[in-house]
């Protein structure tokens, strides 16, 4: 115990001169007051502080291959952790907090884990990231991606995906913070193929593992006509992944499981879990420093969050997944 606690007292320390560098040059902090509001986040100084503070905490994490603290689940994940370990799974999660540790305990745990990510530009940070994910334990691919993520899926393996980004020109959007936004098409493809389970997973501040089930195809086809049409991820709530609260759960969004389509609203099943993940930690998101929201909102130093008056001329290219 003590020696975690000289281990974390040195990152905070570590972490100063650099928080202090990224507020000085004001490091994405347009990006981040606009999306803040477009979230309906409280925005201020104090706000960017504790942002920058997590983030450059996070990252040093990362750098130095050791979380710190013992993750821990829940005991009612433990029949869902045991069916990523032995079926083949979809796994989605967020820019959030330290996500690449989440997925090196999840290897830990005895899951065939396969994770999809976008490479660098710059070839030396490349090969430093890549590096750093080996140490960790992780597998990562950056092409070919819906082949091989299939083939994983076949093989019986759990294929993780960071579904919080923006693809221009893609046909799946989903409404997030009350914008209708471009996402990934690769797990609408991966679910037609193979008819999966998909769960969002996320590790919370303090070690925290979270895991919800966003679709159950087995359940879906088992269930008589027009029973349970909130399957797959039931009520969604705040306490739904802090357990903190005794208010009533919110509902899951209206129709998000067909009958016949264990799928049907994916993206609004996902986007809605991550509204709750965001208004509960704003500051772990670091989707935050994004243009998430670029197809909806002006990013500008002078201007408020406004609609564009055109789109952008991008359009996706081979390459689906941009994680």
């Amino acid at each position: 115990m003590f020696r975690q606690f000289l281990y974390n007292l040195y990152l905070r320390t570590l972490s100063l001169p650099l928080v202090g560098g990224l507020i000085i040059i004001g490091w994405k902090r347009n990006t981040i007051r606009i999306n803040a509001q477009v979230c309906g986040l409280s925005y201020g100084l104090g706000f960017r502080i504790r942002f920058y503070l997590n983030l450059v905490h996070d990252l040093l994490i990362f750098f130095h291959g050791r979380y710190g603290l013992a993750i821990q689940s829940r005991p009612r994940d433990a029949t869902k952790l045991h069916l990523l370990r032995v079926s083949p799974t979809h796994f989605l999660t967020a820019h959030f907090h330290n996500w690449e540790h989440m997925g090196a305990w999840m290897t830990r745990q005895g899951i065939s884990l396969l994770s999809a990510a976008r490479p660098l530009m710059n070839g030396k940070s490349q090969a430093l990231l890549s590096n750093l994910r080996t140490r960790l334990g992780m597998r990562i691919v950056d092409e070919g991606i819906p082949r091989r993520a299939l083939r994983h899926l076949k093989q019986g393996g759990c294929f993780a995906l960071l579904w919080d980004q923006r693809v221009p020109g893609s046909e799946t959007r989903a409404s997030f913070f009350g914008r209708t936004l471009d996402m990934d098409p690769l797990p609408r493809f991966l679910t037609r193929h193979s008819g999966v389970p998909v769960f969002f997973g996320v590790l919370l501040p303090g070690g925290r593992f979270r895991l919800i089930q966003l679709a159950d195809p087995e359940r879906v086809s088992k269930r008589k006509p027009g029973n349970d049409p909130a399957l797959g991820a039931g009520r969604l709530s705040s306490h739904s992944l802090t357990d903190a609260g005794s208010g009533s759960p919110e509902p899951a969004p209206q129709g998000a499981i067909a009958p016949t389509d264990p799928y049907r609203n994916l993206g609004r099943r996902y986007h809605r879990v991550l509204e709750l993940l965001v208004r509960a930690f704003p500051t772990y998101w670091y989707g935050l420093a994004h243009k998430r929201f670029l197809d909806e909102v002006t990013y500008s130093s002078r201007s408020h969050v406004s609609r564009e008056t055109s789109g952008p001329s991008e359009v996706m290219v081979s390459r689906e997944t941009k994680v």
